[in-house]
């Protein structure tokens, strides 16, 4: 009887669609990942240590693993990063420690505005560049360099993810921040390769290498390897029978057309719109997108903070920089047709995104108009009030925006269903 039921079956049931496929996927991705992150956390959780990874191995788990560890010896852990979407997923990952005061998750920005606001030494902004690069890290500088207790509030260890978006001068200053700076101890992650802000090489804590990716598929991280070769990671080449990258001849005058169509192919294999991102090197409405305009059959959100923004049928659409650290079932990235200057570097990050399907329309974007800034008001005799003001250190989510996020973190929101 069970030989007759195996041979019977198969032709029963209906061919999976690739969205059931892909989740089948990512419930072993994260099954097997686990263990290996739960072993790494132990070592890193004993002193100070600086952790390059490559893409999908893992650092923004670790870095949530080993601050529960340190929350449970009684530590107060905060956690610093650069990117506001990957900040307000970990926020929300370790909400119940935030609510124990047990850990404070920040971006570095939200971090300097607030500790100067308190000190009543918040700089002003008159141009935001020049703010965010110079006046905010140096005032911050400053303050905590200070003799005396500079800041009310202090922290039992200190963990910086992303760390390749913030330059040394920033984050060695936190240091002051923990109750014994030169013994609590420090976790610092990082993929150099990404560094698509700034050049930095951070120096504290003893160095470690992750050469393994936890999420994707070897064809994505062989093609994001191959994107970038000076990326800094050894990468097996593999076979590619299933079509995981694939790559459409565009333009910038066909390429409306040509994501319409990887759209529609999209959604007849029964992926979902919230399972796909498309990633460009510019915004959307530098593109000429308009909210809710349609490809084929989905609307775009062009809502720069699209957990605040999912609609129905609309697929998210993100620029690298916007979408740094966090990851997609698919990825459609919208390669440049001009000599961008950190054309590799952008392709890299931006492959590395995917999890499972990666589709490139190449030399489809064509080099923005640069538009000239405004000419200065004549007569001011006062400087602009300083933006943005203090801002939470945790923001509150609904239930769709929480979803929302943590499946940009981790998977594919239905993947947690069955782990």
């Amino acid at each position: 009887m069970a030989a007759i039921t195996a041979a019977v079956l198969p032709g029963l049931l209906p061919v999976p669609v690739l969205a059931e496929i892909l989740e089948e996927e990512g419930r072993v991705q994260d099954r097997f990942s686990q263990h290996l992150l739960g072993h790494l956390a132990q070592n890193f959780c004993r002193g100070r240590f600086h952790v390059q990874g490559g893409p999908g191995s893992g650092k923004s788990l670790l870095a949530r693993k080993v601050a529960r560890i340190w929350a449970a010896e009684g530590r107060r852990v905060l956690v610093v990063a650069f990117n506001k979407a990957i900040t307000y997923a970990t926020q929300m990952a370790l909400d119940d420690l935030q609510t124990s005061n047990l850990a404070g998750v920040t971006t570095y920005h939200d971090l300097a505005i607030n500790l100067l606001d308190d000190a009543k030494r918040l700089p002003v902004n008159e141009d935001s560049e020049a703010y965010y690069n110079h006046a905010l890290p140096e005032e911050l500088a400053r303050l905590l360099s200070e003799p005396g207790p500079p800041v009310s509030e202090k922290w039992d260890a200190l963990i910086i993810d992303e760390a390749q978006d913030l330059r040394l001068e920033w984050v060695r200053p936190l240091l002051a921040l923990l109750n014994n700076p030169t013994s609590d101890p420090v976790l610092i992650l990082e993929d150099p390769a990404q560094s698509i802000y700034r050049k930095t090489r951070h120096e504290i804590g003893q160095p470690w290498r992750l050469d393994l990716s936890l999420r994707q598929h070897p064809a994505i991280r062989w093609a994001a390897r191959e994107a970038f070769p000076d990326c800094g990671w050894e990468v097996p080449r593999v076979d590619d029978p299933d079509g995981v990258v694939r790559r459409v001849s565009s333009s910038p005058a066909s390429w409306k057309r040509d994501l319409g169509v990887e759209l529609g192919l999209l959604a007849k294999d029964g992926i979902l719109p919230h399972q796909v991102m498309v990633i460009a090197p510019h915004r959307p409405q530098t593109l000429g997108i308009k909210e809710g305009e349609f490809f084929g059959p989905w609307g775009i959100n062009t809502v720069v903070d699209w957990w605040d923004g999912e609609k129905e049928n609309q697929v998210r659409f993100s620029t690298v920089y916007a979408f740094k650290g966090l990851e997609a079932d698919v990825v459609i990235y919208l390669a440049p047709g001009y000599r961008h200057p950190e054309a590799q570097r952008l392709a890299y990050t931006a492959y590395s995104r995917a999890r499972h399907r990666l589709i490139v329309l190449e030399r489809a974007i064509a080099e923005p108009a640069r538009v000239a800034p405004l000419p200065a008001p004549v007569g001011r005799t006062s400087a602009p009030s300083p933006y943005p003001q203090t801002l939470p250190q945790i923001r509150t989510f609904n239930g769709e925006q929480r979803g929302l996020l943590m499946s940009a973190l981790t998977a594919a929101k239905t993947y947690r269903k069955n782990t």
